[in-house]
């Protein structure tokens, strides 16, 4: 099973994919979240030679923080 885990509650965001308990890949960055996102998870994506598609479960971190602030 291939899980996505995105974490952005903080000032430091985390992006990680894990495969079958294994631990792929992980990235993490500061700055701002809605210009920065979707472009860095496309090209943690695409070094590890995934796509959404391949992805079981997404996994993601509920507040506080705020998707724009």
């Amino acid at each position: 099973m291939r899980v996505l885990a995105i974490e952005t509650t903080g000032e430091v965001k985390s992006i990680a994919l894990a495969e079958d308990r294994t631990l792929i890949g992980e990235i993490s960055f500061s700055g701002n979240l809605l210009t920065e996102f979707w472009p860095r998870l496309d090209a943690f994506l695409r070094e590890n030679r995934k796509a959404i598609k391949d992805i079981d479960l997404f996994a993601a971190c509920n507040g506080p923080g705020s998707w724009t602030g």
